[in-house]
């Protein structure tokens, strides 16, 4: 994308195979979806996404791949239950802990009296970030090891795997294919199986849904406003289904992967290692590290945004489709046009992070050491089509990071090759698999 960049400028047209107007330059992105923010919030009507929806496929659904009316009265709903919970602050960072603690018991349990264990921390991290999601959306959490949770994580890694791929794209032009292309089959199979899974679970609660008192979770908590509206054209059971499903997809595929990446680049930089951990020890001490006191730890927050940076977790953002005629850099850009806002160009311009291709915290350090955001670096988007979860988010990657850190290290395998950095792609880069030798710290405070 950056040599296409170079070659056609910051707004330019790629055929997939429809056309895609891509955006790839901070300027123009701002322009578009900070300044004409309402006319880049549409999504577009893709087959391979309408044929969950029903016979009412108009609007979308959920609040991913929703927009219009729909998408504005789902994502507010969830906003109000989310602040009704206490969603933010204190509240959901007690909640985040009691998980990430659990984590650290697991992870210190496997190692056992050994000196040190070789572990896929893939799986105990899913379990940790997949059990605050169903906490939070539906009053549960599985045991580590369940295979209810394993099953409907393969569905989710299965289905966001193939929604990126070449397949989908082309039976998004022409239908047909749908029946021809095998990748495209399993992904539709496995889309259905997890729209029946969350209409079971919504089945569950609606059985022992009660009006009174505090809602125990999400899911209760938008059934009672079914309940209330009776008819509602948007807050209904069917949409539900996709927000609850949005909600456990988006707020579980990119933290995992991200800690995924964070750890084998700790394996990759152990310089980087020893200095996070010295920093938690300095603030932290013996103490669960403390998310309001994060500002604290200017290095860890610059590990986990380089993290970020050079991982580009979603080198494919969703895309938009434009509500409204529009200029974006001169060009004039029609409605139902669909945009794609290409962030990852930012991510490694050499212009905006020199030497990009390095693992380099220091980039978001000023002279002084304190933590410098960049304002390039948009893990959660921007515009009305901003994360839902950041706050939730960006408190699991600082907690979990911290935790680990402070109990563990991370080594690669003696006598094995250090964990490939080449990326698995789909709508999520993911890592390829690794195993990776974890040790207990030794402290003296």
């Amino acid at each position: 994308m950056l040599r296409w960049r170079k070659k056609y400028g910051p707004v330019f047209t790629i055929w997939i195979p429809g056309p895609v107007i891509v955006i790839a330059d901070y300027e123009n992105l701002k322009e578009a979806l900070l300044k004409n923010a309402r006319c880049f919030s549409g999504r577009p009507h893709n087959p391979m996404w309408s044929v969950f929806y029903g016979d009412d496929q108009s609007e979308g659904d959920g609040i991913i791949l929703s927009e219009g009316e729909r998408w504005h009265h789902n994502r507010e709903l969830a906003r109000t239950i989310f602040k009704t919970f206490k969603l933010s602050g204190e509240q959901l960072e007690a909640r985040v802990r009691a998980h990430v603690d659990y984590l650290e018991h697991h992870v210190a349990a496997e190692i056992g009296n050994k000196e040190t264990a070789q572990m896929d921390m893939h799986i105990p991290i899913a379990y940790c970030v997949g059990n605050i999601i169903q906490d939070l959306v539906l009053g549960k959490s599985y045991p580590y090891g369940d295979p209810e949770f394993d099953g409907l994580k393969r569905l989710i890694d299965s289905t966001l795997h193939d929604a990126g791929s070449i397949s989908v794209l082309l039976a998004n032009q022409f239908p047909w294919l749908a029946t021809v292309l095998p990748v495209v089959r399993r992904y539709l199979t496995n889309g259905f199986l997890l729209r029946n899974r969350f209409m079971q679970l919504i089945d569950e609660h609606e059985e022992a849904l009660s009006m009174d008192g505090e809602a125990k979770d999400f899911m209760e908590a938008y059934l009672r406003e079914v309940r209330r509206n009776p008819g509602h054209e948007h807050i209904r059971r069917r949409s539900l289904c996709f927000v609850a499903a949005d909600l456990w997809t988006g707020g579980m595929e990119t933290t995992v992967t991200t800690m995924r990446w964070a750890i084998m680049y700790m394996i990759y930089n152990p310089s980087v290692q020893r200095h996070c951990q010295n920093e938690i020890d300095k603030i932290f001490g013996p103490e669960p590290a403390v998310y309001a006191r994060k500002y604290e730890t200017p290095y860890i927050l610059a590990t986990l945004s380089e993290v970020q940076r050079i991982s580009n977790v979603l080198p494919w953002a969703i895309p938009h489709r434009t509500m409204s005629d529009v200029y974006v850099d001169g060009y004039f850009i029609s409605k139902g046009t669909e945009i794609m806002p290409q962030y990852g160009c930012l991510l490694h311009d050499p212009n905006i992070f020199p030497n990009p291709e390095q693992f380099l915290p220091d980039r978001f350090l000023d002279v002084d050491g304190l933590y410098r955001p960049r304002i390039e670096m948009r893990p959660f988007g921007m515009g009305a089509r901003v994360c839902l979860g950041e706050f939730l988010a960006r408190c699991e990657l600082y907690l979990i990071f911290t935790t680990l850190l402070q109990n563990f290290t991370f080594t690669a395998v003696e006598g094995v090759q250090l964990p490939s950095l080449v990326r698995n792609e789909g709508m999520t880069a993911v890592p390829q698999n690794y195993i990776v030798c974890v040790r207990p710290r030794e402290r003296n405070y």
